[in-house]
């Protein structure tokens, strides 16, 4: 997870999603928690997700790495989960752009960090075996946190590990320049960059 600045909402993000989505919130009177069945037919947040993929280049927000257009699953996440927060589940500042995978781990759990007010130095990587690790310089303030949302994602499982470690190895060895790497993989680029490897 890198840090990501929030890009502006789109000039047709209203009358896209939230005026369809505002109806339904005033005609269903929901009182939090809400059940997820609650939502179906209700999704009107999946017209931005072109919106979300472009404003941040495809990648997933939670994991750093892109989702393909043609084979990536794009998903829209309610960072503060719309069960429990239903007013927000319109809100463009509540959207971000995820892989399913990711989508499904964070679920309606609320101890992950938000990529758009990560600190610069929360993450750091082993480029041998490709786990995320909390930074030297990680404030204390989101130690916990940052612990939290290394376990409650899986960032370490053993394919984003392999997928970190193949990455790395292909900047390292000039299979990709300086600046395809940062276009492919940013997170792991940003740290090898950090670490003086390249």
């Amino acid at each position: 997870m890198i840090p990501i600045k929030p890009a502006p909402e789109p000039a047709d993000f209203d009358a896209k999603v939230r005026k369809e989505g505002k109806r339904f919130l005033r005609a269903a009177k929901l009182r939090p928690p809400v059940p997820d069945e609650k939502w179906d037919n209700r999704r009107f947040w999946r017209p931005a997700i072109p919106d979300l993929y472009q404003a941040y280049g495809g990648f997933c927000a939670f994991i750093s790495f892109r989702i393909h257009s043609v084979t990536g699953w794009k998903t829209v996440e309610h960072y503060q989960p719309k069960g429990k927060h239903p007013r927000l589940a319109y809100e463009w500042s509540n959207l971000r752009l995820v892989c399913g995978l990711m989508n499904g781990r964070k679920g309606d759990n609320e101890d992950v960090l938000d990529p758009f007010t990560l600190p610069a130095f929360t993450f750091d990587l082993n480029s041998v075996s490709g786990e995320i690790l909390l930074h030297g310089k990680c404030p204390r303030t989101v130690q916990a946190r940052a612990a939290s949302t290394i376990e409650r994602l899986k960032l370490n499982d053993a394919s984003c590990c392999a997928q970190r470690v193949e990455d790395a190895q292909a900047i390292l060895s000039g299979k990709w320049t300086r600046e395809e790497g940062f276009a492919t993989n940013p997170f792991v680029a940003r740290c090898l960059e950090a670490q003086g490897l390249l």
